[in-house]
């Protein structure tokens, strides 16, 4: 799952929530927390990639001078 199927099932369950009951919706409560802690992780994988790339194409650009 990519991070934008991630937040429409995010969206999805928050829009489930408003008219959940009880232990339901403490169980709603509990997955979104989960989904939106995997978004974070996967986002800061990306960044740190994205930051890598940087770097090394960088590095490329220093050994041409």
């Amino acid at each position: 799952m990519d991070k934008f199927d991630l937040i429409e099932a995010i969206i999805k369950r928050v829009d489930a929530l408003a008219d959940a009951r009880g232990a339901q919706k403490c169980a709603i409560v509990i997955e979104i927390i989960q989904q939106l802690g995997a978004l974070r992780k996967g986002l800061a994988d990306d960044d740190a990639a994205h930051n890598k790339q940087i770097m090394d194409l960088q590095q490329q650009l220093d050994a041409l001078k």
